[in-house]
């Protein structure tokens, strides 16, 4: 009997609902194409950092990002062209030839909830086959157990996870209602977010208020896609090659998403209480950079982890002022991150309680502001990642890592802080202060800034950073 030749896999792209009635009415040749091109936005989008981006939603699409899925140059112009003009796609219009790319997001008044679509090119589906085993290639041999344990057990229960988003939505949108005096009841809201009923000339009148209703469908879109890409198996697991950290579906996950994580076993978070400014002290004890007095008033602040309430009671008495801790972690990013020339006061007063440490960074930041963002995220890498995550593997403990913290089961904690703390003591001579909570606890602790906000730099968070002075 003639062996049946194998058939080949298919693989699923994920667009808004409204999308795909408004392509399922037009003509074109090569739909998945199109697909693929709006799915690509949104897997662009799920790596913003910055809340401009949120809000804003336009992503570059470079042909060379393309062209790894539709290889013929022409089929990609045309296929851009016509999402345009068919107002499908929108492209930024505040773009310049040599300076900025052109940029593109799905047109607001066709957010709405994904959609799972089949690619049906054979040659698409190869390139896209192609992908996922890059994907899943890694080339620290050390770190090899940490990246087989997340292919295999990284799992988030979709069900939960889409009606929380869901019901957050509703809640945002309810109190545009309430604050507008708009007359909806919670069907017709929900009727918007479904595009049921009177969806469209609802969504008509939030909109006289401002764009408010976009951002609130805007980011709901995009987590559901976080959510269908980790449901349907489309996992990343990649040391990123500017700070060294490692970047998966669960580092880019909010933190309220992450209590549905699937486990056997409880799931917990470990994470440094005053993360960035104890790494700051270990930047300042390995150059040897200030004098021995201030870096041990520093550092027992930070290490005994009452370094941000020691901040806002100075700054009562500095300005009179009263600020909360999640203030002050906001001041310190402004201090540690933007120009030298942003946030006069904010680093008068920090300079006031640390001189020599104001100095150092501001020193460090003269000419890129950028230059302490990169060596902390490095040596934090570097402790977190080349050397912690590696000797847990030793031990058979495998956590899953978000940046500075590690999530793990209940039997997995005491191993974790234990090594943890021998390998820091080892390296830097002290070891900060550790919190542990419940990735239920840690989703609903809203006291922390997210860390997709602030723990992940690059230019346009620094740019936007120095946006206020």
């Amino acid at each position: 009997m003639k062996k049946q030749p194998k058939k080949q896999k298919e693989f699923t792209r994920f667009i808004p609902s409204l999308v795909k009635e408004q392509l399922d009415k037009l003509e074109y040749k090569r739909k998945d194409d199109l697909y693929c091109i709006i799915d690509l936005i949104y897997r662009k989008q799920v790596n913003y950092k910055t809340e401009l981006q949120k809000i804003y939603g336009y992503v570059e699409l470079p042909n060379s990002v393309i062209k790894k899925l539709v290889a013929d140059s022409n089929s990609i112009t045309a296929g851009l062209n016509f999402l345009v003009e068919n107002k499908i796609i929108d492209v930024n219009p505040h773009y310049y030839v040599g300076v900025f790319s052109k940029s593109y997001k799905i047109n607001p008044e066709l957010l709405s909830k994904k959609v799972v679509v089949t690619i049906t090119d054979k040659n698409i589906n190869k390139r896209i086959e192609l992908l996922e085993k890059e994907n899943r290639k890694f080339f620290e041999k050390r770190l090899e157990f940490s990246k087989t344990n997340y292919f295999n057990t990284f799992k988030i229960d979709y069900k939960a996870a889409y009606e929380y988003i869901y019901n957050e939505a509703v809640t945002s949108i309810k109190l545009l209602v309430i604050n507008n005096k708009i007359g909806l009841n919670e069907s017709e809201i929900k009727d918007i977010i479904d595009c049921k009923g009177r969806w469209k000339s609802n969504r008509g009148r939030l909109l006289m208020f401002g764009k408010e209703l976009h951002n609130i469908l805007h980011r709901f879109t995009t987590q559901h896609f976080k959510i269908l890409c980790i449901n349907n198996g489309y996992l990343y697991f990649k040391r990123n090659d500017t700070n060294g950290r490692l970047d998966t579906n669960l580092t880019n996950l909010p933190t309220g998403l992450r209590q549905f994580l699937i486990s056997d076993e409880k799931l917990f978070n470990i994470d440094i209480k005053n993360s960035q400014p104890y790494f700051l002290y270990c930047l300042l004890k390995v150059e040897n950079a200030i004098p021995a007095d201030e870096l041990e008033k520093y550092g027992k602040l930070v290490v005994d982890g009452v370094f941000y309430e020691y901040l806002a009671d100075q700054y009562k008495e500095f300005s009179g002022k009263f600020k909360t801790r999640k203030d002050m972690k906001g001041f310190l990013f402004k201090i540690f991150f933007s120009k030298t020339g942003s946030f006069p006061k904010i680093k008068e007063f920090f300079g006031h309680l640390f001189p020599n440490i104001m100095n150092y960074i501001n020193e460090n930041n003269a000419e890129n502001n950028a230059v302490i963002a990169n060596k902390l995220s490095t040596i934090e890498s570097t402790t977190i990642i080349s050397v912690i995550l590696p000797a847990l593997g030793e031990l058979g403990v495998k956590p899953f890592t978000i940046h500075d913290s590690f999530v793990c089961k209940e039997s997995e904690i005491q191993t974790i802080i234990d090594v943890f703390q021998q390998k820091t003591q080892s390296m830097f001579g002290i070891t900060p202060s550790l919190h542990v909570k419940t990735l239920v606890e840690d989703s609903n602790d809203s006291t922390e800034i997210e860390d997709d906000v602030i723990a992940i730099w690059d230019d346009e968070f620094l740019a936007e950073l120095n946006g206020v002075a």
